[in-house]
This record gives structure tokens, C-alpha cells and sequence, in this order.
């Protein structure tokens, strides 16, 4: 038993020097003297605005945790809340797979709590549950009123056919959860609490906000004069995000940043382009994992020190 609390104890330590690994890997073809040299004529601005875009997409993340602790009626502090998800989703955002590897982070700071492996496993659940409730509800809004979107016919489907269907499935989930909510399905070893139709609809705008918030951290990073308005963007950067998500490749590396220069190729210089996939990359997974590595570091040494001193991080 003891063993085993070891264990889980460290799992959130690998996951966090996987993470660090990957995006090693992400960054080491990259000819950080040329970065360096388009970085010096970037806005200053723009930085500093897509670092406090990135704060805020983190604080809207942290409603994620929120929601699903409130759907199963556990109470924790805002404080706790915050830096238990801020340390699980800048991991998971790299690592992806967060049902295991945001999991293994939340079970070692809400286990303190009283929380359970189950709850915890059903609060991960949620939070996925959560993300493409409102992924569906914003593609569908994208597809259908935005501006027309990539071509990128499959199944022989539009684009805006493709808006119908994920709109369908939207709808077919808020009667579920108008009809349902409160039951309990099971899956295997998983449960969960069908929510209630109050609740989706604050799942749906939890999840819309997030996205538009990560979109706009990319956009802003986006270069100078480019003729692409924000929500044709969003089009694009949804498609990108949703295929690199389901190619279950490690932070969408390779598909999101590939699809993202194909689509953006007519707007933009192809160099201009990828220096800001590269800026995006660094802000919003370096930045957030740069910051739990350090906080994990910091409350380690405090620790096995035994300073008494008692430490609160990420």
C-alpha cells in the first residue's frame, strides 16, 4: 500500500519531466539566432498582451476544476482550486492524454482534500466533458454564422454541413441533459452524474470562453497588418485545434502548428508565420510549465529540508 502511495506521489513528477522532454523535442530544430533576430522587431506589446491572455485562458481553465468539484458537490478553496489546475493543465497541455496525466496531478493536491481516486477520475472526466461541450457549441456557432472556413471536405460534407451535424449534437446533448440530468451512467469502471440543463449551459460558455481566450493568445501573436479578422481566425484555429487533438500526438505537435501555417499561408509570410506559432508555443506552454517546474522545485527543497515553512504551490 505504501508502495503504491509512493508511486502516485510520483507520477506527477514524471509526467512534469515528460512534458519538459517533449517540448525540448518541440524546440530543438528551431534556429533560436534567426528567432532571436525576428523576435527584436516584434511589438512588445503584443507580448506583453498574449502573456496576460495566457493568464486569463489559465484562470478560465481553473473554472473547469471549479464546475466539476461544484457538479460533485465538493467545496475546496479558490486558492487551491487555481494552483491544482494551473500545475494539471500546463502538463497536460503538453503531454495531452489529461485524463491521466492531469489526473495524476490533481489526485496528489485534492487527496489532501478528501477527494477520492474515483472523484478525482470523475472530476477529469467532467473537465474533458466539459471542453468539448463547448468546443462543439463554438465550432457549430464558427461554421455555420462565421465566415466561410478551410476546405476541408471529408465524408463529402461541407464545412457548413459538418456546422449542422456538431449544432445536432450540441442540441441532442442540452435535451439529454434537460430530460436526464442528475442520473448516473456508468461506463466500465467510470461514472458519472448526467448534468442538469443549468449546468451544460455553464459548461458550454466555461468551454466557449477558454477557446476564444487561447485563439486570442494566438491572434495576438499573429504578424503586424496581417488582413485576417479575429473571428475568420477562430474558424481556423478551431479545425486546427480539433484535428490535432484527435491525432492524440503530444500538444497537437506538428498538426496544429502544420494546419495553422496551411490555412494562414494566404494572410501571411511563411517566416512570419512560424515565428509566431513558435511565440504561441513559448507563451503558452513554456511560460505555464516553466512556472510549475520551478514552484515543484521550490516546494521539493522546502520539504525534504523540513524548513516547517508551510508551501503552497502550483
Amino acid at each position: 500500500m505504501k508502495t503504491r502511495t509512493h508511486l502516485l506521489q510520483l507520477l506527477p513528477y514524471f509526467f512534469l519531466m515528460l512534458a519538459i522532454y517533449l517540448l525540448y523535442r518541440q524546440l530543438a530544430e528551431v534556429n533560436f539566432d534567426d528567432f532571436r533576430r525576428e523576435l527584436k522587431s516584434w511589438p512588445r506589446s503584443d507580448l506583453q498582451v498574449a502573456v496576460a491572455l495566457t493568464f486569463c485562458s489559465f484562470v478560465a481553465l481553473a473554472g473547469y476544476d471549479f464546475l466539476s468539484l461544484r457538479h460533485l458537490g465538493k467545496r475546496l478553496p479558490l486558492k487551491e482550486i487555481f494552483l491544482t489546475s494551473f500545475a494539471a493543465f500546463s502538463i497536460s497541455n503538453i503531454v495531452g492524454h489529461s485524463l491521466l496525466s492531469g489526473s495524476s496531478v490533481r489526485l496528489q493536491r485534492y487527496a489532501r482534500a478528501g477527494l477520492s481516486l474515483s472523484e478525482v477520475a470523475a472530476l477529469g472526466l467532467f473537465n474533458t466533458l466539459t471542453f468539448w461541450v463547448g468546443f462543439a457549441f463554438l465550432l457549430a456557432v464558427a461554421l455555420l454564422f462565421g465566415p466561410p472556413a478551410p476546405k476541408l471536405d471529408a465524408f463529402g460534407l461541407s464545412p457548413r454541413n459538418w456546422g449542422i451535424i456538431v449544432a445536432l449534437l450540441s442540441a441532442a446533448y442540452f435535451a439529454l441533459s434537460a430530460t436526464w440530468g442528475g442520473k448516473i451512467i456508468s461506463i466500465r469502471r467510470w461514472t458519472l452524474k448526467i448534468p442538469g440543463l443549468r449546468m451544460s449551459l455553464e459548461q458550454v460558455a466555461l468551454g466557449t470562453l477558454d477557446l476564444c481566450v487561447c485563439a486570442a493568445v494566438f491572434y495576438t501573436l499573429l504578424p503586424a497588418g496581417i488582413s485576417l479578422s479575429y473571428d475568420h481566425f477562430l474558424a481556423y484555429f478551431l479545425i486546427a485545434q480539433m484535428l490535432g487533438l484527435l491525432s492524440q500526438v503530444p500538444g497537437g505537435l506538428g498538426v496544429l502548428d502544420g494546419l495553422l501555417l496551411r490555412f494562414l499561408s494566404p494572410y501571411a509570410n511563411a517566416h512570419q508565420l512560424v515565428v509566431s506559432i513558435l511565440l504561441f508555443r513559448l507563451v503558452y506552454y513554456l511560460l505555464p510549465l516553466a512556472i510549475t517546474f520551478f514552484c515543484k522545485i521550490a516546494y521539493a527543497l522546502l520539504r525534504y529540508r523540513g524548513s516547517g515553512v508551510p508551501v503552497h504551490t502550483a
